[in-house]
């Protein structure tokens, strides 16, 4: 029985979050955040990576499983139009919000490079390396 649950809920977790992407947005992320805060001392830059890395990982991977969905449209025009600006809009949406409600104090700013990267990068290579087979 336990295997069973499982199994469930690992099929649960794929079908709504993609693994591999999450450990790729993870590591840069969480890689990111230990260098920007090592100066603060080890404990605080790890406690930050990882903090950083959980959140990637499943936001991440959840944004590239929405990116993947419309990657998989037979219009290609479609799939590459909704592919970019529907996960583009979630995340920036979701970025601003945990910034604002956050205390930061600029938190538009503090979007710019990840929708930008998101936008231009991610969003277009989860899109390719899915429509050519490369990425399930």
């Amino acid at each position: 029985m336990k295997d069973s649950l499982e199994k469930r809920l690992g099929g649960i977790a794929t079908k709504i979050i993609n693994p591999k992407i999450g450990v790729v947005t993870g590591t840069i992320s969480a890689s990111y955040a230990f260098f920007v805060n090592v100066g603060h001392g080890l404990t605080p830059a790890a406690l930050a990576s990882g903090k950083q890395f959980a959140f990637s990982f499943l936001f991440g991977g959840f944004v590239g499983k929405i990116c993947q969905y419309f990657a998989k449209m037979e219009n290609k025009y479609l799939a590459w139009t909704l592919g970019e600006i529907v996960p583009s809009i979630i995340m920036s949406s979701t970025l601003y919000t945990i910034h604002k409600f956050s205390g930061t104090p600029e938190p538009l700013k503090s979007i710019i490079l990840p929708a930008a990267i998101g936008l231009t990068v991610y969003g277009p290579a989860i899109i390719y390396l899915t429509r050519k087979g490369y990425l399930k």
